[in-house]
C-alpha cells in the first residue's frame, strides 16, 4: 500500500467503522508517517464517537477504552477503574462476549448508566439506555452485530474495602511480601493493586510496631 501511495491516490475504507480507530488502520498510518508519505484523513462513522454523542453523558472529558479484558477478574477490575475515574468511557465489544461483560459490569456496579449502539448507521441499527442487566435484557438471543457502549460516570466504592485487614494480615502472617499480598488479592479481583499495596505495606508497619513493643 506504502508503495502504491507513493504515486497514486490511495483511499483506506471500511465497512464498519472509521478505519484507524481499534483496528489495523493505526499501524498504516504510523507506517505512513515514518516512509514520509502524507495521510489526510476525511472523518466517516466511527461507533465510539457515535455511541459517545447519542449517550447524552457528559463529554467534557471522555476516554476510549477499546475493546475490554477477556478474563472476568481483569474486565471487572478494568470497570472498577473506568469508573472510579468519573468520566463517561466508551468500549467496544464482540457479541459472542457481550452478555458475560454486561454481567461483570453488573457485578461492579448494577445501577451503572448504559448506553449501547448495535450496528452502527447500518439496516438494523439498535440503540439501548438502562442498567447492565436492562440493556443485556433487550439484545436478541443471539446477538449479532458490531456493538460499541457507553458507560456514564459514576463513583464506586473501591473493591478492596472488602478485603479485610485479617485477611491481610494473615497473608503476611503466613510469610508473604506486601507486592505478592497485592498481586494476589488483585487477582481475585478484589480491588486495584495499588490500592492493596498501600493497604498491605501500612499493615506489615503496623504489625512490625505491635512486636517491637
Amino acid at each position: 500500500i506504502l508503495e502504491r501511495a507513493r504515486t497514486h491516490l490511495v483511499a483506506v475504507t471500511s465497512d464498519a467503522g472509521m478505519p484507524g480507530i481499534s483496528d489495523p488502520g493505526t499501524d498504516l498510518v504510523a507506517a505512513a508517517r515514518e516512509a514520509g508519505v502524507p495521510v489526510d484523513v476525511l472523518p466517516g462513522p466511527s461507533a465510539a464517537f457515535g455511541v459517545a454523542v447519542l449517550s447524552g453523558f457528559p463529554l467534557d472529558r471522555w476516554s476510549f477504552e477499546g475493546f475490554p479484558e477477556r478474563g472476568r477478574g481483569p474486565r471487572k477490575r478494568q470497570f472498577e477503574s473506568a469508573l472510579g475515574r468519573a468520566t463517561t468511557t466508551l468500549w467496544y465489544e464482540s457479541p459472542q462476549r457481550i452478555r458475560s461483560t454486561l454481567a461483570d459490569l453488573e457485578a461492579v456496579a448494577p445501577d451503572a448508566c448504559v448506553f449501547l449502539v448495535r450496528e452502527y448507521t447500518k439496516l438494523h441499527e439498535q440503540q439501548v439506555a438502562g442498567t447492565p442487566a436492562a440493556v443485556s435484557a433487550a439484545l436478541a438471543d443471539p446477538v449479532r452485530g458490531e456493538i460499541a457502549f457507553a458507560i456514564a460516570p459514576a463513583k464506586i466504592e473501591a473493591a478492596s474495602a472488602n478485603v479485610t485487614d485479617g485477611e491481610i494480615d494473615a497473608l503476611l502472617a503466613a510469610g508473604r511480601r506486601v507486592g505478592d499480598v497485592a498481586k494476589e488479592l488483585a487477582k481475585q479481583g478484589r480491588g486495584e493493586r495499588n490500592e492493596l499495596y498501600a493497604r498491605a505495606g501500612a499493615r506489615k508497619r503496623a504489625l512490625e510496631e505491635r512486636i517491637d513493643r
